[in-house]
């Protein structure tokens, strides 16, 4: 009989801001970490307009997405998403950053 080897996770260290915190995820991997312990704050604009956006994505992906999913307790519909926003929050911060600097 073949046993699988759990990985153990990675904890997440404690943010001192939110963009602090935004670095971090920039350059980590979320399926690293312990996620049972992260308290999420999502801001939801309930009269946000939505728009259906198709994608072509490679079967695994989707199959690795749902599997986060599930874990997280989501439609990984939802969990991309979020992701995509997070993606943009973190590189929107970027680009302010680089800008501030330009200008000093």
């Amino acid at each position: 009989m073949k046993r699988v080897r759990k990985e153990k996770k990675l904890t997440i260290p404690n943010f001192k801001s939110e963009p602090e915190e935004q670095e971090f995820w920039a350059t980590h991997s979320a399926i690293d970490y312990e996620m049972e312990q992260v308290e999420a704050e999502v801001r939801v604009d309930l009269m946000a307009r939505t728009r259906l956006v198709s994608l072509r994505l490679p079967q695994r992906l989707i199959a690795d997405l749902k599997e986060i999913a599930e874990a997280e307790g989501l439609p990984y519909q939802t969990l991309m998403k979020l992701c995509l926003q997070r993606f943009v929050e973190v590189r929107k911060t970027k680009q302010h950053r680089v800008l501030q600097a330009a200008r000093r």
